[in-house]
């Protein structure tokens, strides 16, 4: 929807939102670790802020749960992604 390639998010046929709407997907269906939102169209056809698309970066990047700060942490122990909260690369040394 940013690059102005379709109106609505679910008219893009290569996003999981498009292809689960789709008679013929894709895409294997994966069930989420956690429940979608009942409004998730809706929430996907919202425009993001920039903080916000930066967030949302990060955690592909980092494979992090997106959500937050409370609800991040305790999902990321749940599914034991702790890892990803933690900055990369190994710890400084403490002289």
């Amino acid at each position: 929807m940013r690059a102005g390639l379709v109106k609505k998010a679910e008219a893009w046929r290569w996003s999981s939102l498009g292809d689960r709407q789709s008679e013929t997907p894709l895409l294997e269906t994966v069930e989420w670790p956690v429940d979608r939102p009942r409004n998730w169209t809706a929430l996907a056809n919202q425009p993001m802020d920039t903080d916000d698309t930066e967030a949302v970066r990060t955690s592909i990047t980092r494979d992090r749960p997106f959500g937050s700060a409370e609800w991040v942490s305790k999902t990321a122990k749940r599914l034991g992604l702790g890892y990803t909260l933690r900055g990369r690369g190994r710890p400084k040394k403490k002289l």
